[in-house]
Order: structure tokens, then C-alpha cells, then sequence
């Protein structure tokens, strides 16, 4: 749909308007995508055969569109492909494109942009913008604009998340920010207008006190624009730290308001003899060492011994042999990723609340799920449509500090600082994000079914979900030597995270026929994650004489039927007296 055209000179003069909304002065008026209404699908720049041509068009498609952009077009114009809602334009000028003179090209964050500078001379361009109108099903969108127009809202949802982000003190600097704005285009104009002046100049001392009113303006802009930087990096830190909006159907509440929506196929078990514990059972079989695990790396790290090895690559070769079935592609992982692979999922690298390690002196840090590199492997990724769903898993080990967790519920491996894990990842159109949700579910509740392993499934409450997801998942299997009597425990997870984490890696796809693009839509679930798989079948599966059984799917893998102690040694660590 076209809402728009303008076409102008410098200083800007409205030639024409036609369209669904009025154009303004310098481009398309703000009330267009006010309350996220529209989306933009694309731009169309015609300016004259002049060398700023590839500089104008870039230099708009950075400031207009967020994340990589493509250009094309013949000698007198370019199309810029893009997408995402775009709020601001009116404020921000970025269709002003007289005065689009230094670009650096590159991206930009939630749809919006900075300018400065101004171009010498004459010069003409004109601008086409298409948009369409929002429709129920587009996913909600936590850009700029919604958050500093939807404060009430917004910081509802961050006190129900637990999330400490100063939502009052944001929508403060955005006023600022676009207070600011309009100074710098209403400077940049009367700049504009005194450096063509000056060629007009009836004498030297007149041309002198021109520029000398031109030095001074620049010198004010650059003032403006050194402070309205200072308050875009302000606002964006706490931009970033805004969780997702939440699914209207999540509880509300903390841990203990999280609903179980159904239990899976295998009963708890009923021993006729009081259940070990997985640390325990893992020291009689010598199936893992946490004794040499502290030597080496220090608490919270171990050694899987003997059968506890075979285990854990039974439970992949499991897993990996059903999710290629259903349509996923298989990969390892590396298992550091970029400060801003791990920001752009939602994950804090650095501070004193992060639970990820960090690498000194370089921008890189050790994972804490696939999730991060999964997502992270399509950075920038603009899919066509017909591509999606593109459905991941990848292995990989996981590293997590845990800083604060202690006591008998979390020891052993239940908490513990590196596992393996095997997990899935999503790309999809908006759409079918929520069946694409479902079936992940599904998949979870396969794997443990199969494994005959008791679980319950768990609608994770508003306080209990992380910051990209709108909605989460768990599966909780019942692990019989945890707390007094048994209790559950986590074993997987799956989360809808809507747009919030393409937006902040730019991955966006478009359609045939179909103008721009748009943001996907990612989700992510455990399939295994082996520590936490471990205990629940050790614990599950333990015989009275201390062995334990190999659930029937893992046998072949195991290449046998009961896991038992090794006849002779077995271990690292040397035998404890009984």
C-alpha cells in the first residue's frame, strides 16, 4: 500500500502528497505508525545522477530500516528493502533527505536512527514510503515506540516478571531524545539555509558574518547531538534489559503459581525399598566423580566414569535419532559466542548478575545453552518465506556459574557448572510460532515417554519466565532421592520468544509478492540435557540389589541391559572406606 510520497529540495518544500495519510514536510507523519498501527514494508529513493546517490540511498536505508538492508535500483533510483514497525519518522527526520550528508551506514536499533550534517548546494530528492496496517495476528511489538507510548503497561509486565527496568525513567529519555531531535533537524535547516546564503552575499563582510552564524549553528549542533547520544545509550541499556510482553494465558505469580497441565504416560514409581540418590547410586557404579572433578575445575565440575559416559552418549544418539525424523537438522556447536550474539538473545555476558563466564580481554564468552549459538548462526538472515519453519538441534556442553545456589536440592548434578546438552531451535513465520510451540512440547514429552521416565508438564508463571520468552514450558520428571520423600525437578524447557529475540539479531524474512520483510519468530527447547536426564533414569530405574535398569529404548545404544559396578577399580578417586 502506498501511504505517502514527498519530494523536496533544500531547504525541504512539499511538492506533492497523495496517499492514504498525509505527507508532511520532511516525510511521513508521525501519527502513522503511532501505538505500532502500520509496518513498514519498504522505501523508494529517486534522487538525481549525482556521486551521493549510493551514499543518500544507504544512508537513508541505515537510518530507516532496522538491521542489514539491501539496495538496488538503476542510475536514478533506489529501492530499499526492509521491514519492521518504524516509529518516529516525523520526529526523527530521516526522511529529510537534503540534509543526509555523513552516513556511516550499518544498522540501527528498533527501527530508528540518527543524521547529522548538511549537504552543500542544491539538491533534489524524493521519497515513496509503503507500509500496510497491522492486522490481530501480527505478534506484539516491544520496540521503541511501544514501550514509551504503552508506559502503564510495560511496567506492569516488568513488576510481574520481577524485572527492575526503569520503564518511567525510559519514556523520560525518549521524550528527550525526540525533543532533541527536533532541535537538531530545526538547526540543521536554518544551517542549510545560511550555507546558501552565503554564494548570495552582497560583500565580504556579509559572507564572513555568514559563516561565522554557520560555525556557530554546527558547533550548537554537535552539542545537541554529543548530549542526545549520551541519552540514547541511556535508554537503550534499559531498553535491553525490558523483557518480552507475556502471553495473556501464563499464570501470574511467582514459582509456587505455576500450573500443571497434565502428566506424562510412565506412573511414579513405587519401590519396595527406600530409593538412593543419584549421588549415591553414581559412587556404588562409579558412573561419575565429582571428588576429580573438584581437583581439576573445582566444585560444581565432575567426571562421568563408565557407564555414566555410555549414558549420556545413548541419550544422544536417542534424541538425535527422532528429532531427524521429524524434519531437524542436526549440528554441534561451538561453545563460545560474541558478547553481542549472547545480548542479542537475551542472555547478560557481563555484570554482576550474570550467570554466564566470560573470557577476559576479548568480546567472547562460554555459552550457557545452544540456544545462544543456534540463534546466533542466522544473525542478519533475511529467509524467504517458503524457507520457514526451519526447525535446529545442536549439541553442545553448557557452562553456568549458578552464583547462589546451594543446599541439598541443588547437589550433585542437578546444578552444576558445564553439562551437555541437546538442543532445539525454531525459525518461523509470526503465524505459526504458536503451533511451532505446541509441537516442540510434544517432542519433549516424547523423548521422556519414550524413556519411561514420569514427568509432569508445567505452565511456567509470569515471575518464573526468562527475559525473551512470552510463554515457557517445563517438564518436570519426579526424581525419588531428591528432597525427603522425592520431589520433581526441571528437565526441560520450551519458549515462544515471539520477535524479541530476531528483532536484537535482525533476522527477518520476506514474502513473494510481498514488499519488505519482517521480523521471524524464534523458539527454543531442551530435548536432553544430560545431567539433569541422568538423574531422573539413575534415580527412576534403581534396582533393590543397587543396580540400575537401562530404559528399553537406550539398550541398544548401552549395548546392555543393566548398568552395575565395575568388578575391579572404575574410578579417578580412590575407594572411600565403607
Amino acid at each position: 500500500m502506498l501511504l505517502g510520497r514527498s519530494e523536496h529540495d533544500n531547504p525541504p518544500l512539499p511538492i506533492d502528497r497523495t496517499g492514504e495519510f498525509p505527507t508532511l514536510l520532511r516525510g511521513v507523519p508521525e501519527e502513522l505508525f503511532e501505538h505500532g498501527n502500520h509496518i513498514l514494508e519498504g522505501v523508494f529513493v529517486v534522487v538525481p545522477e549525482h556521486d551521493m546517490v549510493a551514499r543518500l540511498s544507504l544512508g537513508l536505508a541505515a537510518r530507516l530500516l532496522p538491521g542489514r538492508l539491501s539496495a538496488v535500483g538503476g542510475q536514478r533510483g533506489h529501492r530499499v528493502a526492509g521491514g519492521g514497525v518504524c516509529p518516529g519518522l516525523l520526529n526523527l527526520g530521516l526522511l529529510d533527505l537534503g540534509f543526509l550528508d555523513r552516513t556511516d551506514g550499518g544498522g540501527c536499533s528498533g527501527g530508528e536512527g540518527h543524521r547529522s550534517g548538511t549537504l552543500p548546494g542544491e539538491f533534489t530528492a524524493q521519497a515513496t514510503v509503503y507500509a500496510r496496517r497491522r492486522t490481530p495476528g501480527d505478534p506484539p511489538v516491544l520496540d521503541r515506540r511501544f514501550v514509551a507510548d504503552n508506559i502503564e503497561l510495560v511496567t506492569t509486565n516488568c513488576r510481574l516478571r520481577g524485572s527492575s527496568a526503569d520503564v518511567a525513567r525510559f519514556a523520560d529519555l525518549d521524550r528527550l531524545r525526540r525533543q532533541l531531535q527536533a532541535d537538531i533537524d530545526r538547526l540543521n535547516q536554518a544551517a542549510g539555509l545560511v550555507s546558501k546564503s552565503i554564494g548570495k552575499a552582497a560583500d565580504a563582510a556579509e559572507r564572513d558574518a555568514q559563516k561565522a552564524e554557520g560555525r556557530r549553528l554546527r558547533e550548537e549542533i554537535g552539542a545537541l547531538e554529543v548530549r542526545q547520544a549520551t541519552i540514547i545509550a541511556e535508554s537503550d541499556e534499559i531498553l535491553r534489559a525490558i523483557p518480552n510482553l507475556t502471553h495473556p494465558d501464563s499464570p501470574t505469580g511467582g514459582e509456587d503459581a505455576a500450573v500443571e497441565i497434565r502428566r506424562g504416560k510412565a506412573p511414579i514409581p513405587q519401590f519396595t525399598f527406600k530409593p538412593a540418590d543419584h549421588v549415591a547410586l553414581g559412587a556404588n557404579l562409579k558412573l561419575f566423580d565429582f571428588d576429580a572433578g573438584s581437583k581439576v575445575a573445582g566444585h560444581g565440575f565432575y567426571f562421568l566414569t563408565n557407564d555414566g559416559v555410555l549414558l549420556e552418549l545413548a541419550l544422544t544418539r536417542y534424541c538425535i535419532d527422532i528429532l531427524q525424523r521429524k524434519g531437524f537438522t542436526v549440528m554441534t556447536t561451538p561453545d563460545v559466542a560474541r558478547d553481542s550474539i549472547l545480548e542479542g538473545t537475551g542472555f547478560m555476558p557481563r555484570g554482576p548478575e550474570t550467570q554466564i563466564y566470560s573470557i577476559t580481554g576479548s568480546d567472547l564468552s562460554l555459552v550457557a545453552t545452544a540456544e545462544i549459538t543456534l540463534g546466533g548462526a542466522m544473525h542478519e538472515r533475511i529467509f524467504e518465506a517458503e524457507e520457514l519453519p526451519l526447525k535446529l538441534v545442536g549439541i553442545s556442553h553448557c557452562f553456568r556459574t549458578e552464583a547462589g545456589a546451594h543446599g541439598r536440592a541443588t547437589r550433585g548434578l542437578y546444578r552444576v557448572h558445564q553439562f551437555t546438552k541437546v538442543e532445539m531451535f525454531a525459525f518461523t513465520l509470526p503465524e505459526q510460532s504458536e503451533s511451532m510451540h505446541g509441537e516442540l512440547l510434544e517432542l519433549e514429552c516424547e523423548l521422556f515417554d519414550g524413556l519411561g521416565i514420569p514427568y509432569r508438564v508445567i505452565d511456567t508463571p509470569s515471575g518464573d519466565l526468562g527475559g525473551p520468552a512470552y510463554r515457557k514450558f517445563d517438564l518436570e520428571a519426579w526424581m525419588p532421592g531428591r528432597g525427603a520423600g522425592g520431589e520433581w525437578g526441571e528437565v526441560t524447557s520450551t519458549s515462544n520468544c515471539t520477535d524479541y529475540q530476531a528483532r536484537r539479531l535482525a533476522i527477518r524474512y520476506r514474502k513473494p509478492g510481498e514488499k519488505g520483510t519482517q521480523f521471524v519468530h524464534t523458539l527454543n527447547g531442551t530435548a536432553i540435557a544430560m545431567s539433569r536426564a541422568i538423574i531422573a533414569i539413575v534415580e527412576n530405574f534403581q534396582q533393590a540389589d543397587g543396580t540400575v535398569a537401562v530404559p528399553e529404548a537406550l539398550v541398544a545404544w548401552m549395548g546392555k541391559q543393566t548398568m552395575a559396578a565395575p568388578t575391579r577399580g572404575g574410578g579417578l578417586s580412590p575407594e572411600k572406606p565403607s
